[in-house]
């Protein structure tokens, strides 16, 4: 292809019709531009795709994870509501003074080992 244009560009010169030579190196110019916005539009086109692919890919894994950490709280929610269950009726129907009064250690040491045992959420 490059040899074709090159022949033509020495006949044009050689025949020394120059406002020739002029019309066809603007053509030979129009083309080289317009190849290359071409090749632009292209690599803007692959980029696009290429950013929707992992917006996507993101969106995703945000799924994922905001699945992930419903299941985690739901999960530390009846662990929760079961430990809650377990503390002794007792302290919540018991008085103050009363609870103060009692002697028995094994039933502090229960409930404090039972509310110190809560698991805590941890976001994704």
């Amino acid at each position: 292809m490059i040899k074709f244009f090159r022949k033509i560009r020495q006949k044009l010169l050689t025949e020394n019709k120059f406002s020739k030579y002029l019309i066809y190196a603007f053509g030979e110019i129009v083309l080289v531009v317009i190849g290359i916005l071409i090749a632009l539009q292209i690599n803007n086109w692959n980029q696009s795709k290429q950013e929707k692919t992992s917006l996507s890919e993101y969106l995703t894994s945000i799924a994922q994870n905001i699945k992930v950490d419903i299941e985690n709280l739901a999960y530390i929610k009846t662990t929760r509501e079961n430990t809650v269950a377990r503390v002794p009726r007792m302290t919540f129907t018991l008085l103050y003074s009363d609870f103060l009064d009692r002697k028995d250690v094994k039933f502090g040491s229960e409930v404090l080992s039972t509310i110190s045992n809560f698991e805590y959420f941890n976001a994704n």
